[in-house]
């Protein structure tokens, strides 16, 4: 996923159905991002579970993003050990 500075950009991370809504953890470089996240909570029609989706935004990616790993972690509290993860590595083009 290239990212240019000066420029924003959307990192989402969708679940996968499940009821109750399983809570997702985003990480970057193995630290949780907390700042500019929003969480949405949304009902699969054809499943009808529940799906949660966050939205971290990137307003000015600086060098601390270049080759950074961005992690999804997806916990559901109601099985013991569910977890599961996808992984991307982010280039940014820094000036």
């Amino acid at each position: 996923m290239p990212l240019k500075q000066g420029q924003s950009a959307n990192i989402i991370c969708l679940s996968s159905p499940s009821k109750p809504a399983s809570n997702l953890i985003l990480y970057k470089n193995d630290q949780i991002l907390i700042n500019d996240i929003r969480i949405f909570y949304e009902l699969d029609l054809d499943t009808n579970k529940n799906l949660t989706k966050i939205i971290h935004r990137i307003n000015d990616p600086d060098s601390s993003w270049d080759n950074a790993v961005v992690k999804c972690e997806q916990v559901y509290k109601f099985v013991k050990n569910f977890k599961r993860d996808v992984t991307e590595k982010i280039q940014v083009y820094c000036k």
